[in-house]
């Protein structure tokens, strides 16, 4: 039976893979735009000019930026637009197909995920040193972490009664506050940050992912087991009540 649920669920996350890659301007902009306005802000930054920088600290907020959007209007958002279209209403009604939605819908965003991750590397790290396959390796597992926490904010998210258009609004709202909370308690002087914000930023996920990315797994093992452990539960509660619409109404 579990082995009968892999190989659907597998199957499933490909036939996800090839809808997201018929959608080229969806992914261009979520890897290009991130990776043009990193270098425009650090253009001055290569080993020539300043030998002190670091890639890591320089684009720790670009890659928790990428997990925030793929985590939440990737994974959560495309779970509440699936609800209200005939996909659902036809298929997602037993707790089998429940399961092997949700793990075909993770196991697909995990992937593009990943791809978002090394594209964004590979186009940025060029022009500030080396490319190495270890430091690449070790930028994605702390990259996953961090995708894997706004997995669970969405999936939370999802359980709520709101539409597609409803969720995006929320999730809009909920990244463009995360994003100035950071930038408001980021100043370059203890007199231009935000304290109030600066407190406020310890209940913001994009500034801890921002601070997986730059100090690692290890010194962030609690959070990462606490967040871990909320996706795995929020995952089989969402099983046994993902929204939709009663089994008489899917045709």
């Amino acid at each position: 039976m579990q082995k009968h649920i892999f190989i659907r669920s597998t199957k499933l996350a490909l036939l996800l893979l090839k809808e997201q890659f018929k959608e080229p301007t969806a992914i261009l902009w979520t890897i290009i735009s991130p990776s043009l306005l990193f270098y425009l802000i650090n253009h001055a930054n290569n080993p020539e000019k300043n030998p002190d920088f670091n890639y890591m600290e320089g684009s720790s907020w670009f890659y928790g930026y990428i997990a925030a959007s793929v985590g939440l209007f990737g994974f959560a958002l495309y779970i509440v637009g699936r609800r209200e279209s005939g996909f659902i209403r036809s298929f997602i009604y037993t707790s089998t197909s429940k399961i092997i939605f949700l793990a075909g819908q993770f196991l697909s965003y995990s992937v593009i995920a990943m791809i978002y991750c090394c594209t964004f590397y590979l186009l940025t790290k060029i022009f500030f040193g080396k490319l190495q396959a270890f430091e690449l390796f070790d930028i994605v597992v702390r990259f996953y972490a961090c995708f894997l926490i706004f997995c669970t904010i969405g999936l939370i998210l999802t359980l709520l009664p709101i539409n597609f258009q409803n969720s995006s609004t929320i999730f809009s709202i909920l990244l463009f506050t995360m994003i100035a909370l950071g930038v408001a308690s980021s100043g370059t002087t203890p007199e231009n940050t935000f304290p109030l914000a600066d407190q406020m930023n310890l209940l913001n996920p994009l500034h801890l992912a921002n601070k997986i990315m730059r100090s690692g797994i290890q010194e962030n093992i609690e959070t990462l087991v606490i967040s871990t452990t909320t996706l795995t539960i929020t995952l089989f509660f969402s099983m046994r009540h993902l929204r939709i619409n009663p089994v008489w109404s899917r045709y």
